[in-house]
């Protein structure tokens, strides 16, 4: 969530923005980088850009994340963003919530509680392909099927 990331992103021609680091970052990096970020990206290229802001992953693993979830306040700081620039006006942003993108009851589809393994990114393209067209719009509705058909390719 770095501006200078930002100034690089702000020059492709995207549908869709997905800001997904998370695991990347503490819940104080996330308060403060989320909205400057979002802010950039309006005032640079993208005012109308539909973009997404993915929670961390659900699952706590305590070696790696430490008691008892420690993803959870981070999560918190980013809805809490989120909700500052919808109240501010913004349109166009989306929250991907972690219990969306992870369906897998059973099995922790991560690596360390943090990256998605294999499973974790297939459940997660899978959110997306499902996702995409009612983010994006209807006018680019064979999105979705195009996401899917590189995700197939992939885990074949």
């Amino acid at each position: 969530m770095e501006i200078s990331v930002a100034r690089w992103i702000s020059m492709v021609s995207a549908s869709l923005i997905v800001i997904d680091c998370l695991p990347n970052m503490d819940a104080s990096m996330v308060a403060n980088r989320t909205e400057p970020l979002v802010r950039y990206l309006r005032e640079h290229g993208h005012p109308t850009t539909p973009i997404a802001l993915a929670e961390g992953t659900p699952y706590p693993d305590q070696w790696v994340n430490g008691p008892p979830y420690a993803d959870a306040p981070k999560n918190l700081a980013l809805q809490e963003a989120y909700d500052g620039l919808v109240r501010a006006g913004d349109k166009n942003l989306h929250y991907v919530r972690s219990s969306s993108l992870f369906k897998s009851p059973l099995v922790n589809p991560t690596v360390g509680g943090v990256h998605s393994s294999d499973l974790g990114q297939y459940e997660i393209a899978d959110y997306y392909v499902k996702a995409l067209p009612g983010i994006i719009g209807p006018h680019q509705s064979n999105v979705g099927h195009s996401v899917m058909g590189v995700v197939d390719q992939v885990f074949r």
